[in-house]
């Protein structure tokens, strides 16, 4: 919930004012286990992992994901004074951690052709498999039955209520989608600036920049969230915009580097816009507006 991830991230500002050494500490620490994870899923790279292996892998994982999520968040809660100091630190800190994501997911990828080849199923249903399911394959080799996971595949809900976590598939999955997706929106929507700067242009949406052939200069980005993969069209943009963010967001720290009209944590940017809508983006003002 909303208010619990913010409580999360005000939590570790708190620590952040009373302590400003534990920025440094904090930094350290995402640098040193960023290149520990890159070194592991590097050796383990083209086979299938022990189960040891992926305890291994899970408990580095464990251990690095609070200290990354505080680093890249907190820094929306402290006082302009600190931002301003330690922004350069933390954009740096950003940098060099942004392909460690990606590069996670190349590997659970790889992994999943490496199953394909031997189980026999398409390595895109391999990587619906829930964790215990996945331990469990790990474990004893069995998967749970080709059907279910194509349902998974081709709808899915991961549902969180009162801590408890359910996965919906078919029907009951569309169903939320459609809720989701379907909900009354404006044709104006407010944002966080990345960058201030105003531009004007036709929408793109791009979820995959794989499959971004049709975007030309000038053209304006929305997206769900940047990575290191969207840099060559960020750059042919005439302005950025994404449903999710914050200061130390891959868009961010990019848009400061490039200096580019950035407009982040829209909520709900890629649902109201449609591909060549002509719009305004304010990033003085902090809203995008179709014209």
């Amino acid at each position: 919930r909303r208010d619990e991830w913010e409580a999360y991230a005000k939590n570790a500002a708190d620590l952040v004012i009373k302590d400003h050494h534990k920025i440094e500490e904090w930094c350290s620490f995402v640098k040193k286990t960023t290149v520990q994870i890159q070194n592991l899923i590097d050796s383990l790279a083209g086979k299938i992992i022990s189960p040891r292996e992926f305890e291994t892998l899970k408990n580095l994982l464990d251990d690095y994901n609070p200290f990354y999520t505080s680093v890249k968040h907190f820094v929306n809660f402290i006082p302009k004074d600190l931002q301003k100091k330690f922004l350069p630190m933390l954009d740096e800190n950003r940098l060099f951690t942004e392909n460690i994501f990606p590069n996670i997911e190349k590997f659970f990828v790889q992994l999943a052709r490496e199953i394909e080849k031997k189980e026999k199923i398409p390595f895109n249903l391999i990587l619906e498999l829930q964790y215990t399911e996945f331990e469990n394959y790990l474990e004893s080799g069995k998967l749970p039955d080709k059907i279910i996971l194509q349902k998974r595949y081709d709808h899915n809900v991961q549902l969180y209520e009162n801590g408890i976590s359910t996965l919906l598939t078919g029907d009951e999955a569309v169903k939320i989608e459609d809720q989701i997706h379907n909900k009354q929106v404006s044709e104006e929507i407010k944002g966080q600036t990345a960058f201030p700067g105003i531009a004007k242009g036709r929408v793109k949406i791009i979820l995959d920049p794989k499959k971004a052939s049709h975007f030309q200069k000038g053209d304006i980005l929305i997206t769900n969230m940047t990575r290191p993969e969207f840099v060559p069209l960020m750059e042919k943009a005439a302005a950025i915009v994404t449903d999710s963010g914050g200061l130390l967001c891959h868009a961010a720290v990019v848009a400061r580097e490039m200096k580019k009209t950035t407009l982040i944590g829209t909520e709900k940017a890629t649902k109201v816009f449609k591909d060549n809508d002509l719009v305004i983006v304010d990033a003085e003002k902090g809203f995008i507006k179709k014209l």
